[in-house]
């Protein structure tokens, strides 16, 4: 190769290396809102941010409204002489007015659904909770084995919740190995349970149950045909964005998609979404409702890596049509934000330990 030949070359690397730069700098549909002009709310009155061994949430109920949680870690023990906090369950409008409370003693889990219900986990049971008035619609005995709290999820619809707990003593003593009960979330009826298999995601079907020795080589769903495509790896989830389509988020800065039926998209590229040198990415909630939104969150700086950084440690959260294949929406974030999207994808509640900010997207 001649030298010019690689000068244009290395030229030609540099052009690259500025226009990813660039194209991070700049970031995609990023909405004409200034910081000061953010809905905020103030979670200081439901006691966010005050006990170190509190378990906060913060979650769409649905359109309309937001659902905070504070319960008792079963994780961490208090301090001694330090009050623990005493746990409830609040729901209030997106301005922040019309607060309603319930107490939630010995409540260790609470997740929004069905649309416009609550259920919760105690450690002997799962409740469903109206909005009206916090009464139990339905109740179902789990019978916990382990010492731990139960995980609870819900399919994409939220018709279907998911309790995950350690089923050690199912297993009679042998090794530790997760169990997974799937209820219809509307009416208690038990759709299916697993002991000991990975499952990768829920549908509104089932769970997305992963076969394979090493690594998952195949997806199942219970009473469905079987997912075609690239498989995930055993640590990225699978999020069903209709009933036969689902994507998962790859380490190549890609997202990935399944189907059970019909051609499968190539994966979509997200250019512009990733810093040039990133540390973490991943799927942080999908929308309940079509057209399917995700809410993806990444960090990481522009030069260096995340423990060693030069400059500016970049937080960012995005929005992404799978089905069109488009970003709808991209903005920097708190650092101690968490993300979640509303039922009908437009709307964004970044929620750090003191306040809740809104935003509104197309």
């Amino acid at each position: 190769m001649q030298r010019k030949d690689r000068f244009n070359l290395r030229g030609s690397r540099r052009l690259q290396v500025f226009a990813n730069l660039l194209s991070f700098v700049l970031p995609v549909a990023l909405p004409n809102v200034s910081a000061g002009q953010i809905p905020k709310i103030d979670l200081a009155p439901y006691d966010f941010g005050k006990f170190s061994c509190a378990k906060q949430t913060v979650e769409f109920l649905d359109d309309t409204h937001l659902l905070l949680s504070v319960l008792q870690s079963t994780y961490c023990q208090p301090k001694k002489n330090v009050q623990p906090p005493t746990p409830h369950i609040t729901v209030i409008d997106l301005d922040g007015k019309n607060p309603r409370s319930v107490p939630a003693e010995g409540v260790v889990a609470v997740v929004p659904g069905p649309v416009g219900h609550i259920t919760v986990a105690t450690m002997s049971e799962v409740k469903v909770l109206s909005l009206e008035n916090f009464a139990v619609v339905w109740s179902q005995p789990i019978l916990l084995s382990g010492k731990y709290a139960p995980n609870l999820l819900l399919s994409p619809s939220r018709k279907l919740v998911s309790v995950e707990d350690d089923s050690t003593e199912v297993l009679r003593g042998k090794s530790r190995k997760a169990r997974y009960r799937l209820f219809n979330a509307e009416s208690s009826q038990a759709v299916e349970e697993h002991i000991g298999r990975f499952i990768t995601g829920i549908s509104d079907h089932g769970y997305a149950v992963c076969s394979g020795t090493s690594g998952c080589k195949s997806i199942t769903i219970h009473d469905r045909p079987s997912l075609f495509g690239d498989p995930p790896d055993r640590n990225q989830p699978l999020y069903f964005f209709n009933e036969s389509q689902a994507v998962w988020l790859g380490y190549d800065k890609q997202l990935h998609f399944m189907s059970s039926g019909g051609p499968i998209p190539l994966p979509m590229e997200l250019k512009g979404i990733y810093p040039p040198f990133s540390d973490l990415a991943q799927i942080s909630d999908l929308s309940a409702t079509t057209p399917r939104r995700l809410l993806l969150y990444t960090d990481g700086c522009l030069l260096g890596d995340f423990d060693d950084c030069y400059g500016k440690i970049y937080y960012r959260v995005t929005a992404v049509d799978p089905q069109f294949r488009k970003v709808i929406f991209q903005r920097s974030i708190p650092a101690d934000a968490a993300q979640r999207i509303s039922p009908d994808g437009h709307h964004v509640a970044l929620a750090t330990r003191t306040h809740i900010y809104l935003l509104s997207i197309p």
